[in-house]
C-alpha cells in the first residue's frame, strides 16, 4: 500500500510538473509520462519486458493513458494486461516455428544431399 501512495504521488506530480504542462506536443508529454512509469514497469515484469510494455503503454489514446496510470490498481492492471497480451503472441510465434518443417541447409558449393556435384567447366 505504501508503494501505490508513494506511486500515486510520483505520477501526480509528474502531471502537475512545469515540463509536462509546457510540454509544445502530445508525443513529448507521452514521453514525459514513459519516463515516469519506466521503472515502474519495470519493477512489474522485469527489464526485459520494461521498455516494450512501456511503449504499449504510451501508445494507447492519451485519454486511456493517462486514465491507465493514475492508480496504482489501474496501472498495474494495464501492465499485466500487456504482459499477457505479450506472452500470448510469443506463444503463438513459438508455436508456428515449431510447425514448420524444416527445410535442408544448403551451402554454396556443395550438392544437396542426393544430388550429384557438378563442377561448372571453363567456357573457351
Amino acid at each position: 500500500m505504501e508503494y501505490a501512495r508513494a506511486y500515486y504521488t510520483e505520477i501526480r506530480d509528474m502531471f502537475a510538473s512545469q515540463e509536462y504542462k509546457q510540454a509544445p506536443d502530445r508525443r513529448t508529454k507521452k514521453d514525459i509520462v514513459g519516463n515516469a512509469i519506466f521503472k515502474h514497469v519495470e519493477k512489474l515484469v522485469g527489464e526485459a519486458k520494461a521498455p516494450k510494455i512501456t511503449g504499449m503503454l504510451i501508445d494507447l489514446p492519451e485519454v486511456e493513458l493517462n486514465f491507465s496510470i493514475v492508480k496504482w490498481t489501474e496501472f498495474e492492471q494495464k501492465v499485466m494486461s500487456a504482459l499477457q497480451m505479450i506472452t500470448i503472441s510469443e506463444e503463438r510465434n513459438m508455436q508456428q516455428v515449431q510447425q514448420q518443417p524444416l527445410q535442408p541447409l544448403i551451402v554454396q558449393g556443395q550438392a544437396p544431399d542426393g544430388a550429384e556435384q557438378h563442377q561448372a567447366k571453363p567456357q573457351l
